[in-house]
């Protein structure tokens, strides 16, 4: 039977002054006719010397399939690019081909138009849009941040990060289809040198690194557009670790900086930062570089010195591609171009950053406030981490132009707390876990938008880190597949038969809309009901849930903050189940559990480290600490104006609005859709 193909052409008038480059594709059809099938391949390449300029190479692939009545001529090719022109690249005709006793046959061609000194070519190696200056790019925040000082507040990375720098950043010329960004975490393997311009480690206790030469504060006083020395990271960590400068107490909130086995910061010169430590670990390289959330970025020695602190944010002077210009709190900052910004773009060579003159980032705590920004172009996207899929539906519906970019997920996992009956019990467990139906979940409440399969607390949000459900041993794997009658089974094993009213046991789940889904509660409700098991939702809010998890005085089930991407992989495990720390809100104390992660923190391999916070990850979902609900999708709506941006969470520890800095706006596009 003969396929329905597309159909490219191309269709280029060719001057003598002109360049032409094409480059196509070829490859091998076969084509079933009556009593025979058919493979005709032809390539044809042309070669043409301009004078001056750059070869011209022009290949096409002509397939021809011969059929009663019929000769099919197919040519393909992909791309042109002319300098200065308007070209078609590609062009698409609708013909139809009619075969005695067969299916028709429809061939297509797509003609579309482009200026081509409007493209250049990405690192990728990707024909695309030219990056555009100027302009603003105008964001939106559902959280009013306080404090501009990484010392005294656990919440300043987010204004901080187009201002401050640290030592390492993200790779942004990594290819999407390798590793996207769209988590918080970003592994190591990601990381390039930033202001640092090199690191190593002579020996398993001393990390020496190269600060970049060229670096320069911005033109502000008390800096002045200084060149940043070795000196201002030797004093950013003294302040930060407690280790000199005056700092003898490591600030409280950097702890995962505060708690290093580091005994000393120094710079030997302008360029050389040497650090000393009592015992081996990688978390010394990976947090100074970027992983720390917020206490690695490097500070203006001289502001501190002359105010104290950083807290006032008219002090604020940093190395960045911005500075912060106005700010108006719980309303909105002002960031304003660094003109002498050290760096060009990583995926467009030759390109100084930023692109856009000004960034603006707008408080609006209200959901709504921010659709509505986002509907009628005020705000560049949104990228809510909990999206309510009635409104994914309607901004589809009445946004048509706006992009959807699928991020990774959180799972709304069920804590409980283990320590106490019932769920101390892991047949308990496993039959709370069998009840619920995540496939019919995925499926009919999210839409086929969330995904069912199973994970620990790591998941495919912490790369390389986890092992895949499809991997876990058939016993782990059969603890949670839906099934109510063995859920039963399970119960009446663990002592807990159906009273004369049906019911098994009572609980109590706590939830706090805030951060989690009530309806999703309701149906996990309904799903406990089947087996006999009737749990309560107690709704606790204004912070309430928090301390009631933190004490371990909830009555048995709550929020399990361990599935999300926010940490780096051996922290998040210790925090979700070790029994060392004191932060653990579930009661579990597991030898095998705690072992692995004693030797993963005492390795000093990087390949033995993952191996055991993969089985450390697979230990907690074969022992069933919490019960796993489907990933909850997460989306990011862009507006088609806005360019350089994927969806990307951030450039890793803490620079959630960093990534801003490496986009810009389509002027002429964004002006012709009415903004």
């Amino acid at each position: 039977m003969l396929t329905t193909t597309s159909l490219r052409w191309l269709a280029v008038a060719v001057s003598a002054a002109m360049l032409l480059a094409v480059a196509a594709a070829c490859g091998t059809e076969t084509v079933e006719v009556p009593g025979e099938t058919v493979v005709v391949e032809k390539v044809v390449t042309e070669t043409v010397e301009v004078p001056g300029e750059t070869v011209v190479v022009k290949e096409e692939v002509i397939k021809t399939v011969e059929v009663p009545g019929e000769t099919v001529v197919k040519e393909v090719v992909k791309e042109v690019m002319v300098p200065g022109e308007t070209v078609v690249v590609e062009k698409e005709v609708v013909r139809t081909v009619e075969v005695p006793g067969q299916t028709v046959v429809v061939e297509k061609e797509v003609v579309k138009e482009i200026e081509s000194d409007r493209y250049v070519r990405n690192v990728w190696g990707e024909l695309v849009a030219k990056p555009q200056y100027g302009g603003t790019i105008p964001l939106a925040t559902g959280w009013n941040f306080s404090g501009f000082d990484p010392y005294d507040n656990d919440s300043s990375n987010n204004p901080l990060s187009l201002v401050l720098e640290k030592l390492g950043i993200a790779d942004w010329a990594t290819p999407r289809d390798e590793f996207d960004f769209t988590t918080a975490y970003i592994p190591m393997s990601y990381i390039k040198p930033h202001l640092a311009e090199s690191w190593e480690q002579p020996d398993p206790l001393t990390t020496i690194f190269h600060i970049r030469k060229g670096v320069t504060w911005h033109d502000k006083a008390p800096m002045n557009g200084r060149e940043l020395t070795a000196y201002d990271v030797e004093f950013s960590f003294h302040r930060i670790m407690g280790l000199g400068s005056g700092y003898t107490e490591p600030s409280p909130f950097a702890a995962a900086l505060g708690n290093l086995p580091v005994e000393s910061v120094t710079a030997t010169d302008n360029w050389t930062v040497v650090v000393k430590a009592s015992s081996f670990s990688f978390d010394i390289l990976d947090n100074m570089l970027i992983i720390e959330e917020f206490g690695n970025f490097i500070q203006p020695r001289e502001v501190i010195e002359q105010y104290g602190d950083l807290k006032d944010w008219r002090h604020l002077v940093g190395t960045g591609p911005y500075e912060l210009t106005d700010y108006v709190n719980a309303s909105v900052y002002e960031y304003t171009k660094n003109p002498n910004y050290w760096l060009t773009d990583e995926r467009y060579a030759g390109y100084q950053l930023p692109f856009a003159d000004e960034i603006e980032l707008l408080v609006m705590p209200d959901l709504t406030t921010r659709l509505a920004a986002l509907r009628s172009g005020k705000i560049v996207n949104m990228t809510e981490e909990f999206w309510p899929l009635d409104q994914v539906a309607s901004l589809q519906r009445t946004n048509p132009e706006l992009l959807l970019v699928n991020r990774v997920g959180r799972a709304t996992a069920v804590g409980l707390l283990v320590s106490e009956p019932p769920f101390s019990d892991i047949r308990v467990r496993k039959a709370m876990q069998k009840a619920i139906n995540l496939e019919e979940i995925a499926n009919t409440y999210y839409l086929g938008n969330a995904d069912p399969t199973p994970y620990g607390p790591l998941s495919k949000a912490v790369k390389d880190y986890y092992i895949p459900f499809d991997e876990w041993p058939e016993e782990a794997k059969e603890g949670y597949r839906y099934d109510p009658d063995a859920a039963e089974k399970l119960l009446d094993q663990a002592g807990y038969p159906r009273d004369s009213d049906g019911i098994r046991l009572r609980t109590k789940y706590d939830m706090d809309p805030a951060f989690m889904d009530i309806d999703l509660g309701q149906i996990a409700k309904a799903y406990w009901a089947e087996i006999g098991v009737d749990v309560e939702l107690n709704i606790v809010e204004g912070g309430q849930l928090w301390d009631r998890v933190t004490a371990k005085t909830y009555e048995h089930m709550t929020l399990a903050e361990t599935r999300h991407n926010s940490f780096s992989p051996l922290p998040l495990l210790d925090y979700a189940a070790a029994s060392t720390n004191e932060w653990q809100s579930f009661g579990i104390d597991d030898p095998t559990f705690d072992e692995l992660l004693v030797k993963a923190t005492a390795s000093t391999d990087r390949e033995e480290i993952t191996n055991y916070v993969r089985q450390a990850d697979l230990r907690f979902s074969e022992m069933q600490w919490n019960l796993f609900l489907p990933v909850i999708p997460a989306f990011a709506f862009v507006q088609p104006w806005l360019h350089g941006y994927n969806g990307e969470y951030s450039m890793g520890g803490g620079t959630h609005f960093l990534q801003y800095s490496r986009s810009w706006i389509d002027h002429e596009f964004k002006k012709e859709m009415g903004h």
